[in-house]
């Protein structure tokens, strides 16, 4: 993907999301955002990676299709997307 080169996880998930964890802790998302999958505030789709500046320190990253997980590297699991069955627990800090 044009604008990620050191990347060290990738989850892709089966509803046209994909999400990277560079090795600096940051987090990338791309593809359909209409609930709100890609985490930047938005439901506008964006088909380029765009760094989710709320989520740092992240070592894994995982996508259950309308929603996504990030682990950081001192333990909190954090969530976004759709929330349709209160996936969202904590919310990004």
């Amino acid at each position: 993907m044009p604008g990620l080169s050191s990347v060290t996880q990738v989850a892709l998930s089966g509803e046209g999301n994909g999400y990277a964890v560079e090795s600096d802790g940051s987090v990338w998302a791309w593809g359909d955002n209409s609930h709100a999958q890609l985490g930047n505030g938005t439901t506008t789709p964006s088909y380029s990676p765009v760094r989710l500046p709320i989520l740092t320190g992240i070592t894994q990253v995982s996508s259950g299709g309308l929603e996504s997980y990030a682990v950081r590297s001192d333990g909190p699991l954090f969530s976004w997307g759709s929330n349709g069955s209160g996936e969202q627990w904590p919310a990004p800090p």
